[in-house]
Formats: C-alpha cells, structure tokens, sequence
C-alpha cells in the first residue's frame, strides 16, 4: 500500500451527495502519485463525487488557482454499465460500490438493506436513477428562514439550478410542448436534463387521467417548487446516455485546463494539522491518503 501527502492552501472537503453523459470525459486522471508532477496544491478536494467535481470545476475557473481532485474510486470512463440508464443496478456490489448497508431496520423485521453508494469517478450521479429533482419550495424556504439567510430561499436559488442545468432535447425528439415548463428551466449550463424518449401508450391515458380527476391532479413540471401531482419525469440523460458529475463538470474542455489535477483509487485517510495560528486556532493544509486496494 502506498502513501502520500499532500500540502496545500486550503483543503476543500467535500462529502458525496446524492443527487449527473454529454460525452465520456477525458480528463487529465491519473493513478499514481507520480504522474502528479506536484505535491503542493492551492486546493485538495477531497472525493470526485457529486459535489466534488462541481467544486473542482468552478475553483479551476481562475487559472491561478491549482486544484486537485482524490477520489478512492475507479474512473467512469467506459463503465458501459454506469454509461446506460437503468444498468446502474449492475454496478451495485461491484468495486464501483462502497458497499454500505443499513443498520438493522425495525420495520422491516430486523433486517438490513443494501445501500448503494457510488465508489467511482463521478460519485453516485455516476450509478444513481437519473432523476432530477430540484424539492419543493416549501424546503428552501424553511431553510431561509432558519438560517436567516435569505439566500438560501426558492427564490434566490434559482440562478444557481440553472446554471447547472442544459436542457436536453429527449431520444426520439418529439414535440414536448405541455410536457413541462421551459421558463423555469435553464438551458446553457452543463447537466444534461430531458423528458422519456420514448413514451408508452398508456402514458398518455394516466396524464389524460390526471386532468379529469382531481384527486390525481397533473402536474406540469415537478420542479416548479410544487412536487404534487402527475406529470413526466425528468432525467439527467443525453441523447439516451447518462449525464453525471464526471461526464459534465470533468468534460474535456474542462479536463483539459492546466490547474486541474485528479488523482483516482486514493483514499483519504486523515486531514493534518501542519501548524497554529497566531491565536493557537490548529491551521490543517495537508492530506494523508493512502492507495485504495478495492479498486482491484
């Protein structure tokens, strides 16, 4: 097992979330300390996950900043299986999986579940369901108003879930007027969002459903802020491919800036205290980590 350290300005620690293919990326991803060329990074993001390409993305905007991704995982790359919408679940208890399950359940007679957690370039956006769903309204707001922020309500958000998101025309391309609201969506950021490409029958009898019954009422956008009713889904798919983290946020014209390193099959394993301030607060600016032996 080999072991590495890292020192740096600051260390961005990011966590995997859940919650993302325009074209396979082919960032400049190594898998040795080596091929790095440095030890010494402004910004060391910790896990190329959901949250963590985005971060690595944005910082790697300024091109005086130098940024390096560790992710314990494999690439994405040629993962035909993450790749395919809906082969994810072949990807469940594979080295592209941490593994975890549940503590035991009292509703479910003691028993523990699988739960899936993506351990591969992209995070779980690289082997989740595709659903694309901003929550509803309600939620931001209440998180305004307890963090006094008001940032953080629905409304003020909103710049923000557009520039991720690219609005994508479905498969099949077919007309998709009333199938969802193009004022609240944006269309030039970089997470591919679309409608079914391909729609059965009876889909057409459910939404035809939902207008003459109240009790079932259409919807039609669930990421209005209003998430109640019946409407179409939305994916994060591209032309019939997976849009994740690491297939948009690490896409080659991004990949290819100069500052933006990733590292893959490392793990983490301690952030370092490297000295004290002025007041004795600990100043941490370096990683420990350690080569994943999961990976294969």
């Amino acid at each position: 097992m080999t072991r590495g350290l890292i020192s740096h300005l600051a260390v961005a620690l990011v966590f995997l979330v859940l919650l993302v293919q325009v074209t396979p990326s082919l960032a400049a991803v190594v898998t040795t300390v080596e091929d790095l060329g440095t030890k010494n990074f402004d910004f060391v993001i910790i896990g190329g996950g959901t949250a963590g390409l985005v971060v690595a993305n944005r910082l790697s905007e300024n091109p005086n900043f130098s940024v390096l991704v560790i992710e314990a995982g494999g690439t994405n790359v040629g993962v035909f299986n993450s790749e395919v919408p809906f082969f994810n679940s072949r990807l469940f208890n594979t080295p592209a999986d941490w593994n975890y399950t549940t503590t035991p359940i009292a509703g479910l007679g003691g028993r523990s579940m699988t739960y899936p957690q993506g351990h591969i370039l992209g995070g779980t956006s690289s082997m989740n369901g595709l659903a694309y769903t901003r929550g509803s309204s309600d939620d931001y707001d209440r998180y305004a108003r307890l963090t006094k922020d008001k940032g953080w309500s629905w409304d003020n958000i909103q710049p923000y879930l557009r520039r991720n998101e690219k609005w994508t025309p479905p498969a099949d391309h077919h007309n998709t007027t009333g199938e969802f609201d193009p004022t609240i969506h944006g269309f030039h950021g970089i997470t591919a969002v679309s409608l079914p490409g391909f729609v059965y029958d009876f889909d057409h009898r459910v939404i035809n459903a939902s207008h003459q019954l109240p009790e079932f009422p259409f919807n039609l956008d669930m990421n209005s802020g209003n998430t109640i009713g019946i409407g179409w889904t939305q994916s994060t798919i591209n032309a019939g491919v997976r849009s994740s983290s690491a297939t948009s946020y690490l896409a080659p014209k991004y990949s290819q800036r100069r500052n933006l390193h990733v590292l893959i099959n490392h793990r983490v394993t301690r952030v370092l205290q490297t000295g004290s301030s002025s007041d004795g607060q600990p100043i941490f600016k370096g990683v420990e980590f350690a080569e994943d032996s999961s990976n294969g």
